[in-house]
């Protein structure tokens, strides 16, 4: 009833724990009359039989269990996994016994299933398992699990421990002759005879001639009948006397023969121990000369292995001094690659850099050309329009546009950007043509009472500084990309830097921090005007500077 089952996709009942059934003996003494239970714990004896139920192992990716099933199955298949390692440690503590190694300690507390049995596993009881499996193609592989673990069992032997019989230096059989008294008695009280109530249950040993001696009184000389009853008793009574008189002489005979078997075994042991005697003698005396030969060679011996340790302490530090040349070599050629690898890592470095600078540059170059042929074909669209039309047609204001001007050169870096409403579609509506930056005041300053919010442009994975001094920035907000001009102008943003990060000719990080103001423009936008460089590098304090 107390069986715990579910429902699973492998089985519609499958057992979700172990189950015990304990089925237990007890064996209590009675007392020396045979009548009461002996209520002393030390002499009671209990056996008990348990037969136990084992759940099978469970593979969720075959039972698809979930929740509170996949928690039951990971108890199970824990459990016994516990099982098996315990068999396995008292498979190796067998075979450690015999060869004389230290036994490892069982993990029988790491599971509840084989704490309760740890006395059987033991030796105090026995085990006895059997294995039942499902001979299908699916179950192949939990199959061969099983019966791999079954064939281990076999392999494990444990000694038995030899049970004590209790002996209460009671008469054995006091029980029943009890129970025989009592039914005499029964007997006694049912014919009537009122001294049964008397008696005194008395289960000793019984060892008479026979029944008391009838009555013998004659009251005239011609009591045949009594004559005959006492000629009668007194045969029996010398039957049993001679019958018991022959069991004394057979028991006498016995006792006899094996006190002289004793005798005789005795004096056989007497001589077998003076001849041992004799050889251990021979066999000290053997030994103490061996001991004494001995003695002589661990002199030599030690002679002997003083001379040789002098000699491999030589050649250790010969052996030392070699090492030390062969690594003082080894740092040289390690040394010299290490100079090689960083010339060409140099070179390399400065390849990169000077071609990266060669590409900016001719990049910068084709987008000043581009502007130019863009301004000039601008103008020429424009003369051609006022050429075709009687009346003078409206400049289409420029969108945004950006002058981010190179970063090596010192001067005041400036970055405009300016915003442009979209022209009317209208076309008697007159204005001149505007090129360049928008109008702007670079002397702008912002009340001291308003604090600055930076608006911080760096790349996306930036490499970590490890320098002491680190960039502090307060009130600033980080971008990766810088397309929107509203990232300048909105939450009244008024510094912007820019970090960059690029190798010196060392092959180390330099990082710069290109600072400036942001000002806002006449047209609703704002510029960028560069005030400050900052630049954070580290270098060896080993190596020396780099030769130009």
């Amino acid at each position: 009833k107390r069986k715990r089952m579910g429902h699973t996709v492998l089985n519609a009942e499958s057992s979700r724990s172990h189950s015990v059934f304990n089925i237990r003996l007890v064996q209590a003494p009675t007392d020396s009359q045979g009548e009461n239970v002996v209520q002393d714990r030390q002499n009671i004896t209990v056996s008990q039989l348990s037969l136990v139920d084992l759940a099978g192992s469970e593979r969720s990716s075959r039972t698809k269990n979930t929740g509170v099933r996949l928690r039951e199955a990971g108890n199970i298949n824990n459990s016994l996994m516990t099982l098996r390692t315990c068999l396995e440690y008292l498979r190796e503590n067998q075979l450690s016994a015999s060869n004389g190694l230290a036994p490892k300690k069982v993990p029988y507390r790491d599971s509840k299933i084989t704490h309760m049995f740890k006395n059987y596993f033991d030796g105090e009881g026995q085990v006895s398992m059997i294995v039942c499996i499902n001979p299908r193609i699916e179950d192949y592989d939990e199959n061969m699990q099983v019966m791999k673990f079954a064939e281990m069992t076999q392999e494990v032997q444990i000694a038995r421990a030899t049970p004590m019989k209790q002996d209460l230096g009671l008469t054995p059989g006091r029980r029943k002759a009890n129970k025989l008294f009592k039914i005499a008695v029964n007997n006694l009280n049912e014919l009537g005879i009122p001294e049964a109530k008397d008696l005194e249950v008395d289960v000793g040993l019984v060892y008479s001639l026979g029944a008391d001696f009838p009555a013998y009184e004659m009251d005239s000389p011609e009591a045949q009948i009594k004559i005959r009853e006492l000629m009668h008793y007194l045969e029996q009574r010398i039957e049993k006397r001679k019958k018991l008189r022959a069991n004394l002489d057979i028991k006498c005979d016995s006792f006899r023969q094996m006190l002289m078997n004793l005798d005789r075994d005795n004096l056989q042991l007497r001589t077998e121990l003076a001849s041992l005697k004799a050889v251990y003698k021979q066999e000290r005396d053997r030994s103490a000369a061996l001991e004494k030969k001995v003695r002589i060679h661990e002199s030599s011996i030690d002679v002997l292995n003083n001379t040789l340790s002098k000699q491999e302490r030589q050649i250790e530090e010969l052996t030392f001094k070699l090492n030390e040349k062969e690594n003082m070599l080894t740092q040289k050629e390690h040394e010299k690659e290490k100079q090689k690898k960083k010339f060409s890592s140099k070179l390399a470095v400065e390849s990169d850099k000077n071609k990266r600078e060669f590409e900016l540059k001719l990049r910068e170059q084709r987008a000043k050309l581009q502007e130019r042929m863009r301004i000039k074909d601008e103008k020429l669209r424009l003369v051609s329009n006022i050429l075709q039309s009687e009346e003078l047609p409206s400049l289409p204001r420029s969108q945004s546009s950006e002058n981010i001007l190179n970063e090596k050169d010192r001067g005041a870096y400036t970055v405009r950007t300016e915003v442009s409403s979209v022209p009317a579609t209208r076309t008697d509506i007159y204005a001149t043509p505007r090129h360049g930056a928008a109008a702007a005041n670079n002397r702008h300053r912002r009340s001291r009472s308003a604090g600055d919010k930076w608006l911080e442009h760096r790349a996306a994975n930036p490499v970590p500084l490890g320098t002491i001094m680190q960039p502090y920035l307060k009130n600033r907000k980080s971008v990766t990309k810088l397309t929107d001009m509203k990232e300048l102008t909105a939450h009244g943003t008024t510094k912007y830097c820019l970090v960059s990060q690029d190798a010196d000719t060392d092959g180390d990080v330099e990082t710069k921090l290109y600072k400036g103001n942001v000002i806002p423009t006449c047209g609703g936008g704002a510029q960028v005007v560069f005030n400050d460089v900052e630049c954070l590098k580290q270098k060896s304090p080993v190596h020396s500077p780099t030769r130009k």
